[in-house]
């Protein structure tokens, strides 16, 4: 009779904590870029719809009058949103991995099985990983303003020096 309490593990050990995919931080940062956007479309449809179709001259004189103070307000979003916003998000993630990353030192150093030490020790370097792709999102806001202020320009401004 054998005692399967001292028995080998033939398959590999799974995680306990699986790694993000890499495209996570983009789908937060589109939703925190996105959001706005729409809800600033969505007002100028509602616009739309409770003037109506008789009164266009008169709106195209107000659009006309208030494009660019509404274009400064717009940059200053997009300022708020870059500097301010997703960097809040992206470090509140940094946080977050840097625990989970502190976890898995801990998990590394107390396992005996090299299967294990390895599974965790890639799980490690991802994290890692992550967290310099963190600090470049960090350092460089500036992309962040350069692709907002690009969508303003390509789909707000261009329409509107088209007309």
């Amino acid at each position: 009779m054998t005692d399967k309490t001292h028995q080998t593990i033939d398959r590999p050990i799974e995680p306990t904590i699986k790694p993000h995919s890499k495209w996570r931080i983009l789908r937060r940062i589109g939703w925190a870029i996105l959001m706005p956007i729409l809800l600033v479309i969505a007002a100028g449809l509602l616009l739309i719809l409770t003037v109506g179709s008789g009164v266009t001259e008169k709106v195209s004189d107000t659009l006309s009058d208030i494009w660019l103070p509404m274009t400064f307000i717009r940059l200053a979003v997009f300022i708020v949103l870059a500097y301010h916003v997703i960097p809040f998000f992206i470090r509140r993630s940094m946080r977050k991995n840097e625990y989970r990353r502190e976890q898995l030192i801990f998990q590394y150093d107390n396992s005996t099985s090299e299967n294990e030490q390895h599974i965790i020790g890639n799980m490690i370097m991802r994290i890692e990983n992550q967290l310099l792709a963190y600090e470049k999102y960090l350092t460089h806001r500036y992309w962040i303003l350069i692709a907002l202020v690009s969508f303003d320009v390509l789909m707000v401004q261009l329409p509107y020096w088209i007309r």
